[in-house]
């Protein structure tokens, strides 16, 4: 080891200093253990011979040195030290996004922040928690496995996960990844693996499939008298009939969100404004010309009637609206099950696919894509991936004579 000629203290542990062998001024300083076998960081100030000059460069180098990377409490933090954190800020937010939505529906909104809590608990905890925060490449080969073993052996309840749940759960490890980041942690996060993301998409319901459902509902009605069950009739019908999402956002209408408005032929339909969505803008929408036309004598008194605030449906219900909704999708599972309707190529249809059957609707009268998903506050993609993605043999029939209905004709001609 080549011997020390002379050296200079410039505070602390920093120094600079020369040795028998070179010609250069050196620096050293202390760091942490977690630097270094010794904890220094040493370094030859090549080209520099001047003692002015070398003591400038080293306090320029200590000054611009990040020691929080290095610190010992940091470097200790491990994958669910920063999990927790994240957490924390996450459903904090969640808490004041919800808050106008609470207020404006007077119910409940389930905070998002805390399912994904309760997702990270059970399935990614467990395989990272002990991870050191700051090996990036660790976290990394474990998320890597992790997504094997979802995809193979399963989940820890012995479940193969679909590639739409597998990316829901990378969701929350970047989510984690980009607080250790902010951290000072990592310096970038970790690549997401290959994951089949193929949509699982509900089949859509037929409008004689919804016959079913909303007459056997008016029929359970006629035999008990029960007014939750016309009034659910009537809520069908409305869901039905316009481009509303079912649940929250709609059971929780108020009577000054309705508007009643006439076409120039005195054609009624109703103009719903929602104050807060699923994408948190204002958005109206308008309901068929087939609602108020069919439907409008069980509606119609309601908007001299109802006071601004009254709930437009299930007012005089004495439930909180979470109850109401909850009541609402079972009895409705339950109809279609009675009817013989929920199920349809081995799928299920709760009732977002009547959604479903909307878009369908509206894109087979000649409506643009972009219109449709204009109208229905979502994106052009979420429509191709969810919305219009059957692949059963009546609406595969109905694809191939719209696309091949000049060759097909052509074809009729010549038998």
């Amino acid at each position: 080891m080549s011997k020390t000629i002379w050296q200079k203290k410039l505070g602390g542990s920093l120094k600079i200093y020369k040795q028998e062998r070179s010609k250069y001024i050196q620096v050293s300083f202390y760091v942490s253990p977690s630097y270094s076998s010794n904890g220094l960081f040493r370094k030859s100030l090549k080209p520099i011979t001047s003692k002015t000059e070398g003591k400038k460069e080293a306090i320029r180098l200590w000054k611009s040195f990040d020691f929080d990377k290095y610190d010992i409490k940091r470097t200790s933090q491990t994958f669910n030290d920063t999990a927790e954190k994240a957490f924390d800020q996450r459903i904090h937010h969640y808490k004041l996004k919800n808050r106008m939505k609470e207020i404006d529906r007077g119910m409940k909104i389930r905070n998002t922040g805390i399912s994904e809590l309760r997702r990270y608990r059970k399935e990614i905890k467990p395989f990272l928690g002990n991870v050191p925060m700051n090996d990036r490449d660790l976290i990394q080969k474990s998320v890597d496995e992790l997504v094997d073993r979802w995809t193979t052996r399963g989940n820890e309840d012995g479940k193969v996960l679909k590639g739409s749940t597998i990316t829901k759960y990378l969701n929350i490890i970047q989510l984690i990844c980009k607080q250790g980041v902010a951290d000072g942690l990592l310096n970038l996060t970790i690549k997401n693996p290959p994951v089949d993301r193929r949509s699982n998409a509900r089949p859509a319901y037929r409008m004689t499939d919804l016959q079913k459902i909303t007459n056997r509902v008016l029929k359970i009605y006629e035999l008990n008298n029960d007014p939750m069950y016309l009034e659910l009739y009537v809520y069908l019908q409305f869901i039905i009939s316009s481009t509303t999402r079912y649940g929250s956002e709609t059971v929780s209408l108020r009577a000054d969100q309705m508007k009643l408005l006439y076409t120039k032929d005195d054609i009624e339909f109703i103009k719903v404004l929602v104050g807060t969505t699923k994408t948190q803008k204002e958005f109206s929408y308008q309901t068929d010309p087939y609602f108020m036309t069919k439907y409008g004598d069980y509606v119609r008194d309601r908007f001299q009637t109802y006071s601004p605030k009254d709930y437009f449906f299930f007012k005089d219900d004495k439930r909180d609206r979470n109850q109401i909704n909850n009541w609402v999708q079972d009895a409705f599972v339950r109809v279609a099950k009675e009817v013989n309707v929920y199920y349809f190529n081995g799928k299920s249809r709760p009732m977002t696919s009547i959604r479903h059957l909307q878009t369908k609707r509206d894109l087979s009268d000649g409506n643009l894509v972009d219109v449709v998903a204009k109208k229905f506050n979502t994106s052009p993609d979420m429509i191709a991936k969810h919305y219009d993605h059957d692949t059963d043999d009546d609406n595969v029939i109905e694809e191939y004579e719209k696309y091949y209905a000049k060759r097909i004709n052509k074809v009729k001609s010549r038998k």
